[in-house]
């Protein structure tokens, strides 16, 4: 019995045993030769070599620095190692039994190629660390889910994935660690469902699975399955989209789209879409995925009610703006750059020919309503003015379209009678992935593989290479200095958070690494009142995705709370009052209370779901400060 277990098994053995030895090989050359080798680059003054890799310095840090942050490299180097290895044996080991389409050769290809990539391509933008300051500030701190103790904002764009960190960090793991370990997790399950969804298109063989190749090569696509935000939630719940639509009878694809109000709150539009979609075209309302998305949803609505004393993130406001001009040409940056608009041409030049020549069946109306949904959301992005940084907020639209041509290429090949050469889908799968391996952004001046792209802003829209190209392990430049040892030895001195200085910055890892700081974030983002106020940007100072007009106003919110006796309810009254508050307050002060009661809201339910259902106008800035002086064009002093 056991060795017919064996046999039956004996690729997932044989890969096991590649694993442990690759892992005991890789142990023992560290054990003899890692120190000798971080000991000779430093002798060596290889300084660009060792802040590549370690820290992103002008200057070399003492020894011991460089050998603390190689053991930690290679300690979670060994664990990403162990983690995938068991994942992928686990997999391939239900996968011979389970009823899911089996990938083809050319498909593990793209996945092998894919996950390296995203390991390589690795990254965190800095609004990423809003995120880990509120998750540290529960967990280690006892400060509450919040950005600063005792100030009641939801200053980040998606609850799932907050949730999610909070339970990967609960474990002490580093951040650097729990990102890598999603970002692998997240294009795995990317990967498998554009296995299964090509296949329910057109399951013929050989394939080529042209949004396989096409997606998973994408430099913007690879790029966010990091960041350290939500993005590579949205990359898997665009694919989850196009699979309800195909068949909305699976439950695991229902539970996912269940949640994707949670991943970030406009993709309820495309929830609601699907709703439609699924009553009318297949004629059955689908209840049980309505019933578990009012269960997740409606039970962090209501926390947010009572914790928040709101129905909406802090984001939903500060996103509230509209410029259709920056979206425009925020959607083109996406489509320009990865030939978005050829590739269209092309397929549906393809699936018209199969329709009228060959009167093959597309199933024409699902994909239609990929598109159809897609377009909601591109829609909402061209309203807002898109984002500073190229592809993310186009990454769900751009999934989802690109769906909408899975199995037309099959049918194609098929049509021509070209499946006989059996090795042709193989051959145009990899050219497929070569040449949109090399497709980069405009911003970058060379490709972004090697690391040292030279970059420049066009239109107002950016590209991640700079933050990608800090430091190799970017965590490390923060890492030792924020770590569960040390909340733990803080809250052990002083037995609960304690702020000795507030400081408004717009930095969100400085912000981070202070965390024994109140901090007003500048740019709105976890700042209630800010992310209630129109700007007017200044000529060179629009940011796409960004009220850069509200920096200077933050420094009007320091003043107030370092002038007040406590920050709390009847803060802004008392500093417009005593003439501390400046022009633009004093005007505002009915809205900017309804606003501060929320900040500083007790708890009661009843009196937060009044203030819930109470929204404060618009926060406007038309007025000049009481020093005679526009308000908004004022620069602040800002880290």
């Amino acid at each position: 019995m056991k060795s017919d277990w064996f046999k039956e098994n004996m690729p997932i053995v044989v890969f096991l045993s590649c694993i442990v030895l690759i892992m005991a090989f890789y142990a023992a050359f560290y054990d003899l030769y890692g120190h000798v080798l971080v000991t000779a680059m430093y002798e060596g003054r290889s300084t660009d070599i060792l802040n590549r890799f370690f820290m992103p310095r002008d200057s070399l840090l003492p020894l011991g620095s460089y050998l603390e942050f190689a053991d930690r490299i290679f300690h979670e180097s060994l664990i990403l190692i162990l983690f995938f290895s068991l994942f992928f044996a686990v997999f391939l080991f239900f996968l011979r039994k389970a009823e899911f389409k089996k990938p083809e050769p050319l498909e593990w290809f793209y996945l092998i190629c894919g996950f390296f990539l995203t390991q390589w391509y690795f990254w965190l933008m800095d609004d990423a660390f809003v995120y880990f300051r509120y998750v540290d500030n529960l967990l280690f701190l006892d400060a509450g889910l919040v950005y600063n103790k005792g100030e009641y904002v939801e200053g980040f764009s998606s609850p799932l994935w907050a949730l999610i960190l909070l339970m990967f960090r609960a474990t002490g793991a580093s951040y650097w660690l729990i990102l890598r370990l999603l970002a692998g997790l997240s294009i795995f399950v990317f990967w498998f469902m554009l296995v299964q969804l090509n296949a329910k298109f057109s399951p013929r063989t050989p394939v080529v699975n042209f949004p396989m190749a096409y997606l998973i090569f994408n430099y913007g696509v690879l790029c966010y399955f990091s960041s350290g935000l939500e993005t590579p939630l949205v990359l898997v719940t665009a694919v989850a989209f196009a699979l309800y639509i195909v068949n909305p009878a699976s439950m695991s694809i229902q539970i996912i789209l269940s949640l994707s109000p949670l991943v970030r709150h406009e993709l309820a539009l495309p929830f609601f879409l699907c709703i439609l979609w699924a009553w009318f075209y297949h004629g059955k309302f689908p209840l049980r995925m309505v019933l578990m998305s009012v269960l997740f949803t409606g039970a962090w609505v209501i926390f947010r009610v009572y914790y928040y004393a709101d129905f909406f993130p802090n984001t939903y406001y500060l996103k509230d703006m509209v410029n259709f001009y920056q979206g425009r040409l925020y959607i083109l940056d996406t489509v320009k750059t990865y030939y978005a608009h050829l590739i269209a041409f092309i397929f549906i030049a393809a699936a018209v020919f199969l329709k009228i020549k060959r009167h093959v069946n597309l199933e024409i109306s699902k994909r239609l309503m990929m598109i159809f949904t897609s377009l909601s959301i591109a829609l909402y992005v061209v309203k807002i003015g898109g984002d500073f940084c190229h592809f993310r907020f186009t990454a769900f639209p751009f999934v989802l379209t690109v769906c909408a041509f899975s199995g037309v290429l099959e049918d194609f090949i098929a049509a021509v009678n070209l499946n006989r050469f059996r090795i042709l889908p193989c051959i145009i799968g990899v050219m497929v992935s070569l040449v949109v391996f090399t497709l980069y952004p405009p911003q970058l001046g060379s490709h972004p593989f090697f690391y040292n792209a030279s970059h420049r802003r066009i239109d107002g829209i950016d590209d991640v290479a700079t933050a990608r190209q800090v430091s190799f392990f970017s965590y490390l430049s923060w890492g030792p200095r924020v770590n569960p040892e040390i909340f733990g030895q803080y809250m052990k001195e002083y037995g609960e958070l304690r702020y000795n200085d507030i400081k408004a910055t717009y930095g969100c890892r400085a912000s981070y690494i202070l965390f024994d700081k109140k901090i007003i974030q500048s740019l709105g983002l976890t700042e209630a009142v800010l992310a209630h106020t129109e700007t007017h940007e200044q000529e060179g100072e629009f940011r796409p995705g960004h009220k850069t007009g509200l920096i200077p106003l933050a420094d009007d919110i320091l003043l107030i709370h370092k002038s007040s006796p406590k920050a709390g309810r009847g803060m802004y009254r008392y500093a417009a009052e005593h003439g501390i508050a400046p022009q633009w307050i004093r005007d505002n002060l009915e809205s900017i209370e309804i606003i501060e009661r929320k900040i500083y809201n007790s708890h009661d339910f009843m009196e937060n779901l009044k203030l819930g259902f109470t929204f404060p106008g618009k926060i406007k800035i038309n007025v000049p400060a009481s020093d005679g002086t526009c308000v908004t064009p004022r620069k602040g002093g800002h880290s």
